[in-house]
């Protein structure tokens, strides 16, 4: 496990993790920087100035468009995680549908290592909806202690232009002031490893989906291999249980393997292999899609730049992946 920084002086030292694709994401991000600044401005009784040194922006702070060269994507992702390193809290934006993947590693990645986690949405998407019931927020976030708000009701007000607004800064004020300012740099993961045993830990999309559990069963083949199964069940309380069964065997694995296939991975499954990689465990990363796109500046992209640099292997086939994980479950 990476070891944190120690904390300077008495000030919060806040990464903000946000999707930074769009302008309109960009905009969002610096929303949430400028409220969570003015609110350590506010409690510590500091400059405005002072507050903002001890928050991180990324993309701002990185100058991230000026980063050039072959190793691009290698480069902003080792400053990233430098900055997480750094930090004592990760507040982050989680709007819409899917939710942004990095977003969700960065957020795994600090709560492994005791940093206090909090997300901000604005929709009115929930995850999933199981028998009747809504599963509001990744049971995975929750079981990990993620600290997250939800607000979508928009105030009254002349203009659907002034309404939304509203709702933006309403939603920015109620949420920095609920957060734990206080929490303590390297306070740990509480995790219930009770009869946990679990050599390699496999999750592709929490079995969400038909693919994965036809997935899951080529790899129970391997000897010492344990399956994510949060989303095999259709009552939300199982879903709960067995989503802190997960994050208990990803802990406690040697190693993991994650199915990321499409734009973006499954929020909880992003999460785990954040909370692996701070770990410090051997990742094997299966992308067997051929959609490319064009990140900033033009760079090709298959997947979000967080997982793929965080792999210890990327792997594009299920036989591939299957060879790498009989070597790590030996």
């Amino acid at each position: 496990m990476r070891m944190k920084k120690e904390r300077v002086g008495s000030l919060p030292q806040v990464y903000i993790a946000a999707p930074l694709f769009s302008v309109n994401d960009r905009l969002a991000a610096a929303s949430l920087c400028d409220a969570v600044v003015r609110e350590i401005s506010s409690r510590q009784n500091v400059s405005v100035s002072l507050a903002r040194d001890s928050v991180f922006l990324p993309y701002c702070d990185t100058k991230q468009d000026e980063i050039i060269g072959t190793n691009r994507a290698r480069s902003i992702f080792v400053k990233d995680i430098e900055r997480l390193d750094w930090a004592t809290h990760v507040i982050a934006r989680m709007d819409g549908m899917p939710k942004d993947s990095g977003v969700a590693f960065e957020l795994g990645y600090a709560r492994a290592k005791g940093d206090f986690c909090a997300t901000l949405s604005t929709d009115f998407v929930w995850d999933g909806t199981i028998s009747g019931e809504s599963v509001v927020e990744d049971p995975i976030l929750t079981s990990a202690g993620v600290f997250c708000h939800r607000h979508y009701q928009l105030p009254v007000r002349d203009s659907y232009t002034e309404r939304n607004k509203a709702l933006e800064e309403y939603a920015l004020l109620e949420f920095v002031k609920e957060l734990d300012w206080k929490q303590k740099a390297g306070e740990s993961l509480s995790i219930d490893m009770h009869d946990v045993v679990c050599r390699v830990f496999v999750d592709c999309f929490g079995g969400r989906f038909e693919w994965s559990q036809d997935f899951y069963k080529k790899c129970s083949r391997v000897k010492n291999v344990r399956m994510a199964e949060r989303w095999l069940f259709n009552q939300s309380s199982l879903i709960a249980q067995h989503a802190r069964n997960d994050l208990a065997l990803a802990v406690s694995a040697e190693a993991a393997v994650f199915v990321g296939d499409g734009l973006e991975m499954d929020t909880g499954s992003a999460f785990l292999m954040g909370v692996c990689y701070g770990l410090g465990k051997p990742l094997i990363f299966q992308y067997t899609s051929n959609i490319q796109t064009c990140g900033d500046g033009g760079q090709a992209m298959r997947v979000n730049l967080m997982l793929e640099q965080a792999a210890t292997v990327v792997t594009s086939t299920s036989a591939e992946t299957l060879r790498e994980l009989s070597n790590f479950s030996l």
